[in-house]
């Protein structure tokens, strides 16, 4: 599934599912290794990590916020 668009190309920013978004990330893996691979990023990102647990961010939750995903995309970017 390719991510949204608006006009200018720019990709929303929208609750994802985990999977979805690392998936967007790692196309060629599974979805499981795309996750992994994605979470690893995260956590060795340590302002970003700290970013994201200061806003409640739950590891073990499947749901990714709009507010997470938009911090995701700051620190790693855009897939």
């Amino acid at each position: 599934m390719k991510p949204k668009k608006d006009n200018l190309g720019e990709t929303y920013i929208r609750p994802y599912k985990k999977s979805e978004l690392a998936l967007l990330y790692n196309p060629y893996t599974t979805p499981r290794s795309a996750v992994q691979t994605m979470m690893r990023w995260i956590k060795t990102n340590k302002v970003l990590w700290e970013k994201l647990i200061a806003i409640g961010f739950n590891s073990h939750r499947q749901t990714l916020f709009g507010c997470e995903v938009e911090l995701i995309y700051r620190y790693i970017g855009k897939p």
